[in-house]
């Protein structure tokens, strides 16, 4: 079953994924505090910061530059894990730094597609970084990479071609409403009942005001999706990753 992401309102695909979580296994683990066994999952001690790390994310084992908070990462490495993905999407990977991630900690037999125009990136880090993410793949896991515009009507045919399913699409790629929004409607469709969906940037920084994941998020929550909001510290300025269980 496919949610009219497209061509449908937000409202209605919140109410399908709302169904579709309950036959789901993933957020089952996750509860509501105050209400054991609700559907609209949440991790336990959300509403507390006790015990989180808002440190940007180091780790001499990654061999590149994170751009994450470390507990808020971990978290979501951990849902990772659960869902035991064998079919992963990322929309905006720069130079690899959650890339390394997905690829360790999927489950084999599994394939990996990246998705970034690169645009970013100077000559010399197109040029080497591609072969460099080849390395980090554990046997039994591919990783596909596509640089190209993540909107082309053309990428989005080959990703479907790659993945006809999702288990996991982590979208960190235009930062813009209107860039954010079309990979939600482009590839989202894309994630099989139960899979997830993550978004990096909840909170818009002082140093890039054009970051407007916020609005987005506002909505999706708004619809009815089941979510799950990852804050280290929601009183900083940058950072938080909000997941959603969709139901594909």
């Amino acid at each position: 079953m496919r949610m009219p992401l497209v061509g449908g309102s937000l409202a209605e695909s919140g109410r399908q994924a709302r169904e579709l979580v309950k036959r789901s296994k993933t957020f089952g683990r996750l509860r509501r505090p105050e209400e054991p066994g609700s559907e609209r999952a949440v991790f336990d001690g959300v509403y507390s910061l006790e015990g989180r790390d808002g440190a940007q994310y180091t780790n001499p084992h990654v061999p590149v530059h994170t751009a994450q908070r470390t507990w808020e990462l971990m978290q979501l490495v951990n849902l990772y894990r659960g869902l035991e993905p064998t079919r992963v999407l990322e929309v905006g990977t720069e130079i690899g730094g959650t890339l390394w991630h997905w690829l360790q900690n999927a489950t084999p037999p599994a394939l990996v597609v990246s998705v970034d125009d690169m645009a970013s990136l100077n000559p010399e880090q197109r040029e080497r970084l591609p072969g460099i993410w080849q390395e980090w793949c554990p046997e039994g896991v591919q990783l596909q990479t596509i640089t190209a515009d993540s909107k082309d009507p053309g990428t989005i045919a080959r990703v479907a071609s790659l993945l006809p399913e999702v288990d996991f699409l982590f979208i960190d790629g235009d930062h813009t409403y209107d860039g954010v929004k079309a990979d939600w409607m482009n590839y989202g469709p894309m994630v099989r009942p139960g899979g997830l969906v993550a978004f990096h940037d909840l909170i818009t920084p002082d140093f890039g005001r054009h970051v407007k994941v916020p609005e987005l998020w506002r909505e999706i929550r708004e619809a009815g999706y089941p979510v799950v909001e990852l804050f280290a510290d929601p009183r900083e300025n940058w950072g938080g990753i909000g997941v959603v269980q969709v139901g594909g």
